[in-house]
């Protein structure tokens, strides 16, 4: 929600809605939440994730999944780059080493 409020412009809402995301779990991270069935395939999870990521340059999940999108997007470079980051923050990440290998393997 705090994506799509800053996406609208409406600063003083996403605020609120991204510190509720949060404080969902007891490491103060939304990235702990279950990713299992979050497929970003549309034009505006670009902007999402990228506003979620301004946020919180530190949460992997979000790098991982813009890099999922740039990489279904035929953005090689860019992929890599954001699993990368993603890697750097947290290395027990299965499905990044994957698509790391298979974006390498394609070069």
């Amino acid at each position: 929600m705090g994506s799509l409020f800053s996406i609208l412009h409406m600063s003083s809402n996403a605020l609120g809605a991204f510190q509720q995301a949060m404080n969902v779990t007891a490491n103060n991270t939304a990235s702990a939440l279950s990713t299992l069935y979050v497929f970003p395939h549309r034009e505006i999870y670009f902007r999402i994730l990228q506003a979620a990521i301004a946020q919180n340059d530190k949460d992997p999940v979000a790098h991982a999944l813009l890099g999922d999108l740039d990489f279904d997007s035929l953005r090689t470079a860019e992929a890599v780059a954001e699993w990368k980051k993603a890697l750097a923050l947290r290395n027990d990440l299965p499905a990044l080493h994957r698509n790391l290998g298979l974006a390498e393997a394609m070069n």
